[in-house]
């Protein structure tokens, strides 16, 4: 019987001890509070987890808990901003993403939204170090974390593109270019106009090196144009290059079936004369002399306008 005691005793001392207060809910609320004036986030973030499950047993705590949980998501991104400013970069994408899933858990959407911002930022700065210095694939892994995370980020996505145009993989970029140009708000114009910018840049410049290789392989060219219009089905220079590929492997039907309608797309008459004067050679070469020199006389500008009145000259004899 004594020993059956002392233990229901001692069981009765451990509850006693064990039992939490309002009083002490609050004490642990106002210690996570100095703790973040004190800029000490991760102690912060501690307490305040406590307040939260204390609370679960305290009655009449519910506001406190309400508070500390309004908190967690704001110390895990503060901690996330000081090290990201400390270049603590893998440290801070931990606290960003910590902050994500809190706000998410207490309905913070202002944190969440920032803290998605704050991780497209951190990934730009680590993906930026790898691609300066020419390590694309690290470069294209890193960007394309973030893009994950904060699919908005169209710089973050642009660099991300690029890195995969470098790494010579053009289904990626133009996956993640059409993203971009899906974009309908008016903030991300500036990021579609570069969208198109560096399409022109990466897919002229490829052409340009297989066209310069000692065997040109003109259906792989072909096959690249193709994607660069399939991205952008509007842009003016893929459209023009279409035209002059299919010139260039004599398939004269299918210039005569787009010409009208990409020199349409033309703003500068430079460029669409050279329209034209590839329509003007697809019907020569089929024989159509009257359709030909029809064609030809609209190269006006630009450097086949000499050759089109020589060809109209002849054409008409």
């Amino acid at each position: 019987m004594k020993k059956v005691f002392l233990a229901v005793v001692a069981l009765f001392a451990i509850g006693t001890i064990s039992a939490q207060t309002a009083e002490d809910v609050t004490a642990k609320f106002n210690e996570a509070a100095g703790l973040m004036n004190a800029k000490d986030f991760a102690g912060a973030v501690a307490a305040l987890n406590e307040v939260v499950a204390m609370s679960a047993d305290v009655e009449g705590t519910e506001a406190t808990a309400e508070q500390a949980q309004g908190y967690i998501p704001t110390c895990y991104f503060q901690a996330g901003l000081k090290q990201a400013q400390s270049q603590q970069l893998d440290e801070a994408l931990v606290n960003f993403q910590n902050a994500v899933e809190t706000a998410e858990l207490y309905s913070n959407p202002k944190v969440m939204r920032n803290a998605k911002t704050m991780i497209g930022r951190v990934y730009t700065m680590k993906g930026g170090s790898a691609f300066n210095s020419g390590d694309y694939a690290t470069a294209a892994d890193v960007f394309a974390k973030g893009f994950e995370a904060d699919p908005n980020n169209t710089k973050l996505g642009l660099n991300l593109a690029k890195s995969y145009y470098e790494l010579g993989k053009f289904d990626e970029a133009v996956a993640v270019h059409k993203s971009i140009l899906a974009q309908t708000l008016p903030r991300f114009e500036a990021d579609k106009a570069q969208a198109k910018v560096d399409m022109t840049y990466y897919f002229t410049k490829n052409v340009a090196e297989m066209q310069q290789a000692e065997e040109v392989d003109n259906a792989a060219i072909l096959a690249l144009v193709e994607k660069w219009v399939a991205a952008d089905a509007t842009d003016a220079t893929a459209n023009k290059m279409l035209v002059s590929q299919h010139l260039a492997m004599k398939n004269y039907d299918k210039v005569i079936e787009l010409a009208e309608t990409v020199a349409a797309m033309q703003a500068d008459e430079a460029d669409k004369s050279d329209v034209y004067y590839s329509l003007g050679m697809a019907h020569n070469a089929k024989e159509q002399k009257a359709e030909a020199i029809a064609a030809l006389k609209k190269v006006t500008a630009g450097n086949a306008a000499a050759a089109a009145k020589t060809a109209v000259a002849e054409l008409s004899k």
